[in-house]
């Protein structure tokens, strides 16, 4: 059974939210219980959720959304961010917008993902959280997914800083399977007050209630959970349901599937964190049928070598060269759909490369 958590009043607790509102779906009770035991609470949000068109157009009755209405729809999110948490105890200086690109941070991610964790590590180092919270890499959204890769780049900075790393709790919002996955290794409890002031803080969030407000309002249960670090990869379905490093490649075994928004042709992508100047990224399209195919650089389509795949690219293996693979830091792989606003996955953290004999 998951473990429940409790709050000192000497705990410092960030919270890492990819849109406004993922904050109070994932962790309202989270923050209700932490602030009735005196901790410190601060909640960052990555983006305002600003490029989020169906929704704008189902709330404000419009149809074209150019840059004015779009910049306008995100200030709106941050003032409705800033209402739902004074529902669960916090002010306006508990929170901060870091102002990233909306539906942007995959791209960010495989372009340069450095300004955003070194971001990112400047807050943990100079706020000093002995928990931060954030999202889960096997979220289905690509946003938190690949928030929670850029999360964990920052993490591991840390040490280099001399600053100890906190204490790391990841949720999920977007994948139905995890919200109820036995994996969860922590709970809080929501006793009836705090449920109804969930529901409350919810409600705040007006922008998002046209389409989606019975969704919203599951998640203001009787608890919430979370994983220490990430849920196993297993629970989460992944379709790289295997990666291990044999003679000087590393070889992924692949079991994919279309869901019903992610689906089409599929490419591999490769995201190292390593606090370097030339950080590994790779993208692979996966042919059809067993065949080699070319490795590219994503950010500028440069050919940096060969990959093989041996098999069909819903069921095969991918043999990916060693020397493709070099650069400090964990290294995480996301395997992309060409169509549907979410992933199939999220990204699995691969193997770290062996040391040569």
């Amino acid at each position: 059974m998951p473990a429940p958590l409790q709050f000192s009043p000497a705990d410092r607790l960030l919270l890492v939210a990819p849109h406004p509102d993922d904050e109070t779906l994932a962790a309202g009770g989270l923050i209700q219980a932490a602030v009735a035991a005196g901790a410190a609470v601060r909640v960052v949000f990555f983006t305002d959720g600003e490029n989020n068109p169906w929704a704008q157009r189902a709330t404000e009755g419009r149809l074209f959304i150019g840059a004015v209405a779009r910049r306008a729809f995100g200030a709106r999110r941050r003032t409705e961010a800033l209402a739902s948490l004074a529902v669960l105890g916090l002010g306006t200086g508990d929170a901060e917008f870091l102002g990233f690109p909306d539906q942007g941070t995959t791209g960010a991610l495989v372009a340069d993902a450095r300004p955003a964790a070194e971001r990112l590590t400047g807050l943990v180092r100079d706020w000093h959280p002995n928990i931060v919270v954030g999202p889960s890499l096997y979220d289905l959204h690509p946003d938190h997914s690949a928030l929670a890769v850029v999360l964990l780049g920052a993490l591991v900075r840390l040490p280099l800083l001399g600053c100890p790393p906190p204490r790391l709790l990841t949720f999920v919002v977007h994948n139905p399977h995890l919200r109820h996955a036995a994996s969860r290794t922590v709970t809080v409890r929501l006793d009836p007050d705090q449920a109804a002031r969930k529901r409350s803080a919810i409600r705040c969030n007006r922008s998002q209630l046209f389409w989606r407000e019975s969704w919203l309002l599951s998640f203001a249960g009787d608890d919430e959970s979370f994983w220490e670090g990430n849920a196993p990869a297993t629970d989460a379905g992944h379709p790289i349901v295997g990666a291990e490093w044999r003679d000087q490649a590393l070889v992924l075994r692949v079991a994919s599937r279309s869901r019903a928004r992610a689906w089409g042709k599929r490419t591999l992508l490769v995201a190292g964190t390593g606090d370097t100047p030339s950080p590994v990224r790779l993208a692979v399209a996966l042919p059809g049928r067993s065949s080699t195919t070319a490795v590219v650089d994503p950010r500028d389509g440069r050919t940096l070598g060969v990959a093989r795949l041996t098999g069909t690219s819903r069921h095969g293996e991918l043999t990916l060269p060693r020397e493709l693979l070099a650069g400090p830091g964990p290294v995480f792989a996301k395997l992309a759909r060409r169509f549907g606003f979410f992933d199939e996955a999220g990204w699995l953290e691969l193997p770290p490369r062996p040391a040569l004999h």
